[in-house]
């Protein structure tokens, strides 16, 4: 699990101190430093500067023995405090590291001189932060009545392009909410009265270059979690059906999103979540498979 602390009063003064390309930044006072932590070790610092007027910048250093993934995970953390603390419009991103020239477009930035860019899509600010786990993932559809999908609100129906937006990032095939739960309706001339569509909700993946497989059926669908990496489980429950997404830690077990609203680090094993969540008939599963 990755955590942030403060940073202490002497680690703050080396902070301060900016690469002199980084001139609409130059000389001002970090905003907030951070101590990036791996089970209490400590693999990284990042810290946030603010130019007052919506724009953020984050510069931030890793360790060298941490392998991409958790570099990947380190950063979507310290991308999303960043937004939690100081709302910003615009976030830029520096870093040293040429491995992070991998890690920023996966985490929407772009190119922009010396830096990388970022604009925080409109609808990040209609919904709680309270929304989101750490790393960004949607996991309180109780919260987001203030987000449209087709005719009704993303709390009454929209649990399938929550899930669809929780594994694209999964993937690191990352878009904006709004991308997502509109690209999704649009295919749906019933203004998603029925809910998402399985079979289209497949279809709208592997349209955006996720290797998705399909399968029906409980023993089915345990057997392919198995031998996954993360996916998206529609089952039926005594509310109705519901989407939720899920990744494989490195134990076997899984983190859950969005299964119980509000739920921060649903850990939890296959077959558990199977016969405590997914009791009905109704067991279907979009999965990419472990290479």
């Amino acid at each position: 699990m990755i955590l942030l602390r403060n940073l202490t009063s002497e680690e703050m003064l080396r902070a301060r101190q900016l690469p002199a390309k980084l001139l609409i930044f130059s000389g001002r006072e970090p905003a907030r430093g951070l101590a990036v932590l791996e089970d209490q070790r400590r693999i990284g610092t990042a810290s946030f500067f603010s130019d007052g007027q919506g724009d953020v910048l984050i510069v931030s250093e890793y360790s060298e023995e941490i392998d991409q993934t958790l570099l990947h995970h380190a950063f979507a953390v310290t991308v999303n405090e960043a937004i939690r603390n100081l709302h910003p419009s615009v976030l830029y991103a520096y870093s040293a590291d040429p491995r992070m020239k991998a890690v920023f477009p996966v985490n929407l930035f772009y190119p922009k001189g010396t830096v990388y860019k970022r604009e925080v899509e409109p609808w990040r600010y209609r919904i709680p932060d309270s929304c989101f786990d750490r790393e960004g993932f949607l996991i309180n559809q109780g919260q987001m009545s203030g987000l449209p999908f087709g005719w009704f609100s993303t709390r009454d129906k929209g649990c399938g392009w929550i899930a669809a937006y929780n594994i694209l990032k999964l993937n690191g095939k990352e878009q904006t909410m709004e991308e997502t739960a509109r690209g999704l309706s649009r295919l749906d001339p019933s203004g998603e009265f029925f809910g998402e569509n399985f079979f289209k909700l497949f279809f709208y993946l592997r349209r955006r270059g996720l290797p998705v497989k399909l399968v029906i059926g409980r023993r089915a669908v345990q057997k392919a979690m198995h031998r996954s990496i993360n996916g998206i489980l529609l089952y039926s429950q005594k509310r109705g059906s519901h989407y939720c997404s899920y990744r494989v830690r490195h134990d076997g077990s899984i983190y859950v999103f969005n299964a119980v609203y509000g739920k921060h680090h649903h850990r939890i094993t296959v077959d558990e979540f199977l016969t405590t969540y997914a009791k009905g008939i109704k067991v279907m599963l979009l999965y990419v498979e472990r290479s």
